[in-house]
């Protein structure tokens, strides 16, 4: 059995290098990221990472809605042998201030303006946190860029070129990778610790019950904050080389789905709901 989830996905990397790994929506349309492409951006992230001085099991958080970026912000995260947090991207600043708080988090990739400005209202009352890496928009000096980060690792792989490779083989199925923070019933969120053997397992036994093909194509519209998505809806398909697609927004499913023609949707009956009263209301209309 593969020890841990990069190397179910280097698999499919290294047997679909040209086949689209994501699609996402730029100026109206979709475009693709190749598998190989997505190779590329986990291996110069985690060496871009690498220069920033951070180590094994150092907290790295991730605030933004669905897009490509944040599975290659994970699979970095953990290349680098460093423990991935993810934060759901309607949390309140308070809300994210405990989060990062708590996990003590020393980077946050920040998807834009919006998630930012959170990061710059609590950002005096999280002193461990040390680098803010904003995916898209503008930045100052205080902020990193999405492109200079990956420029840095391509410098750093460079001059390290075994650095990636002797990271991946050096991980510990049992260590400790991601903290899943639950909403509870009671309290502040818990942060639940969770490590690689567990998830290849569950993984390996999801995927037994889809029963994919490379020729599958899902659509990414629940939060990938949530296990259930970054599972069933992005390792699933990534195990079995098929093609991922953003919906841009969750009020734009409707519309995704008529553009990318899924052939697989991961989802709750929330969503079924509201699709069948819509077309309840059009037929009484």
């Amino acid at each position: 059995m593969d020890k841990n989830i990069l190397h179910l996905l280097w698999n499919s990397i290294n047997t679909y290098p040209e086949k689209p790994a994501f699609l996402y929506k730029k100026e109206g349309k979709y475009e693709a990221l190749s598998y190989r492409e997505v190779g590329e951006k986990i291996t110069n992230l985690t060496h871009g990472l690498a220069s920033l001085g951070l180590k094994p099991a150092d907290r790295l958080a991730i605030l933004s809605y669905n897009r490509p970026e944040w599975p290659i912000c994970d699979f970095a995260i953990f290349s680098l042998r460093g423990v991935s947090v993810p934060i759901y991207h309607t949390l309140h600043p308070a809300q994210v201030r405990y989060i990062l708080k708590d996990s003590g988090a020393r980077v946050v990739f920040v998807e834009n303006e919006l998630q930012l400005n959170k990061i710059r209202e609590i950002r005096k009352d999280c002193p461990e946190l040390k680098f803010i890496i904003l995916l898209s928009g503008s930045s100052d000096d205080q902020i990193i860029p999405w492109n200079q980060i990956l420029q840095a690792g391509a410098s750093h792989r460079q001059k390290h070129p075994d650095f990636y490779r002797n990271n991946l083989e050096s991980i510990n199925p049992k260590e400790t990778c991601s903290i899943v923070y639950t909403s509870g019933t009671t309290g502040n969120p818990k942060g639940v610790m969770l490590h690689h053997h567990g998830f290849v397992l569950d993984l390996i036994n999801s995927e037994a019950v889809f029963r994919l093909y490379p020729e599958d194509v899902f659509l990414s519209f629940l939060p990938l904050s949530h296990l259930y998505e970054r599972l069933g809806g992005h390792w699933c398909p990534l195990y079995r080389g098929a093609t991922i697609g953003y919906a841009e927004d969750i009020s734009t499913v409707i519309d995704d789905i008529q553009q990318i023609h899924p052939t697989v949707m991961v989802s709750v009956p929330r969503l079924y709901e509201k699709i069948s009263r819509a077309v309840m209301e059009q037929v009484e209309s």
